[in-house]
């Protein structure tokens, strides 16, 4: 995979994970797929940085 800088590690950095989970979750607050995430987002959240990172 070529590299453009420090791209990747802005893409999997907990902020922008973060950002991504916001805007995935608009209009989706009472699915109990979302309410079990919003729980648990830290640790999700930790979970998929470092499975990304791992990658």
């Amino acid at each position: 995979m070529k590299r453009i800088g420090n791209l990747w590690e802005e893409l999997v950095s907990f902020e922008n994970l973060y950002r991504a989970y916001r805007n995935a979750r608009r209009g989706k607050r009472r699915q109990r797929a979302v309410e079990q995430f919003e729980y648990r987002r830290e640790y999700e959240l930790a979970r998929l940085q470092a499975e990304l990172r791992s990658e």
